[in-house]
């Protein structure tokens, strides 16, 4: 992890939750788990996942989706977010460690480049949310849309219906994932319960079975 010095206020400023992310190319998508945590683990802002990414298609809609593995066997939905690869280019006036900002102009628009990887920042939603000591941390890359029961979105296939997906995972193209920790903080400090909620009781926060992907070298 890295953190910043000082303080504001009573308040920890955040910390770097910044991994590496072990992610391969998955049945429903890339996707990649870390290590338990041995803590209470505060997540509390917004994020980013810098994607190594390629496609046999001049564009893709990608989706990056967070969930907590319990370790009853659960996942939990914690938190989303959205690009089009071909607005890839961030505006670094209005964006911050933590806070990434596309500038979403046809100007700065850009195809992918065929049989390479480029990296795409894909930005995440704000999100509060304690990972309890023994859960892990899951990200997946998908289309969009799917994950949640009300919520569709049509993809456009770029003129390749069939289009393939990869994701850099290690070497010179390192995919990672960065999200805003707050330090020290435990859940006895924000005032809630030591025990995780049941499967089902957080609003807006899905929970299933969890079921491994499963991935493909390529």
């Amino acid at each position: 992890e890295r953190g910043h010095d000082g303080a504001r206020g009573d308040r920890p400023l955040p910390q770097h939750l910044d991994a590496a992310a072990q992610i391969d190319h998955g049945r429903d998508g890339p996707a990649g788990k870390f290590a338990s945590v041995e803590a209470d683990t505060v997540i509390a802002g917004p994020g980013h996942l810098d994607l190594y990414f390629g496609a046999d298609a001049p564009d893709a809609d990608i989706e990056v989706v967070l969930s907590e593995i319990t370790p009853d066997g659960n996942e939990v939905r914690i938190q989303n977010g959205i690009l089009r690869a071909g607005h890839r280019k961030v505006d670094a006036e209005r964006s911050d460690e933590f806070s990434i900002q596309e500038t979403f102009t046809a100007a700065d628009y850009q195809e992918l480049p065929a049989d390479e990887l480029t990296e795409v920042v894909v930005p995440i939603f704000p999100v509060a949310h304690v990972l309890r000591p023994g859960s892990r941390l899951r990200v997946q890359v998908n289309n969009p849309g799917g994950d949640l029961p009300l919520w569709l979105f049509e993809n456009p296939d770029y003129g390749n219906p069939d289009a393939t997906y990869r994701v850099g995972r290690g070497g010179a193209t390192p995919s990672r994932l960065v999200l805003p920790v707050l330090p020290g903080v435990t859940v006895e400090a924000l005032d809630i319960p030591a025990e995780r909620p049941p499967c089902g009781a957080l609003r807006g926060q899905p929970c299933r079975p969890y079921v491994p992907l499963t991935n493909t070298e390529g």
